[in-house]
């Protein structure tokens, strides 16, 4: 059965350029020309190209749990919520940021002999076992009691993850959760955010994600991955140092950025990428002020 063409516009030649009047039943050979009268449009044959700039930005800083929660509360009344990845609605569960009262309440066992308290047992099973063998091998009257203590302190809420949910003034991006906590751009790009306390350093991540058909120019890629989040990152940025810098010096933190194509290869981010991110962050900075 006859084969159909590849493409009105595509041919195939022999591996030493000669030019086959190609038949659909014999092609020539197996390697490809293209003659086109105008550049090609649409999809005939796309090829998705995902670029993707990965920012990491480090703080060599150590906190302990309680300062963590309170960073957490700080972020979350300027709208940056510390979340799980898994989060399902937008609705902010306001029992995780900030201090709560906690009740406890712990049981034990008292041991009575004659109606006089003897041994208190932290475990019901040593309780029992203890009235058991006093009443075989003794005529003392014996039993046992509950002993129930509430107590309440005032504890931190603890982050419920390292991802966030952003609400806060003067936002570009649009927040959605599927498929992860993320801000949508022009349908094109999204960005994905997480804070992350290891208690010896900490480590603010950006990934920005720009889905496209076909290879694009220098320029585009940076112009969608670097400029258009750019604000957006200054901002979440400095709000993130300004919270750090109450319970920490913050140095000059380590900046590790990269791009990579997902059919493609990784290369560096050049200084001037770097120094733009900066910039905005000194833009939030000022805007506050």
């Amino acid at each position: 059965m006859p084969k159909p063409p590849l493409h009105p516009n595509l041919a195939l030649i022999g591996h030493f350029g000669g030019l086959s009047p190609q038949s659909h039943s014999q092609p020539y050979g197996s390697a490809l020309t293209a003659t086109f009268n105008i550049p090609p449009t649409g999809c005939y044959y796309c090829m998705s190209v995902i670029y993707e700039r990965t920012m990491n930005i480090i703080y060599d800083i150590a906190l302990t749990p309680n300062e963590w929660s309170k960073i957490s509360f700080d972020l979350h009344k300027k709208g940056l919520n510390l979340i799980s990845k898994y989060k399902w609605n937008s609705k902010i569960d306001e029992t995780s940021y900030g201090l709560h009262e906690v009740i406890t309440t712990s049981n034990n066992y008292m041991v009575t002999i004659d109606g006089v308290d003897a041994i208190n047992n932290k475990y019901l099973s040593d309780a029992k076992s203890i009235v058991d063998q006093l009443e075989k091998n003794t005529n003392y009257d014996v039993e046992y009691r509950t002993i129930e203590t509430t107590t309440k302190d005032r504890v931190w809420a603890k982050p419920d993850g390292r991802w966030f949910y952003f609400d806060y003034e003067n936002m570009v991006g649009i927040q959605r959760l599927h498929p992860a906590p993320e801000l949508l751009y022009n349908d094109l790009v999204t960005m994905r955010t997480t804070l992350l306390n290891d208690n010896s350093q900490v480590e603010l991540q950006f990934i920005v994600t720009y889905e496209t058909d076909g290879i694009q120019t220098k320029g585009a890629i940076e112009e969608m991955c670097v400029n258009t989040p750019l604000s957006d990152m200054g901002a979440i940025q400095y709000h993130i140092e300004d919270s750090l810098g109450n319970y920490a010096v913050i140095g000059e933190p380590i900046i590790e950025c990269y791009f990579d194509a997902k059919t493609e290869s990784r290369s560096e981010c050049t200084p001037d990428i770097i120094a733009k991110t900066r910039a905005a962050k000194l833009r939030a900075r000022n805007e506050e002020e």
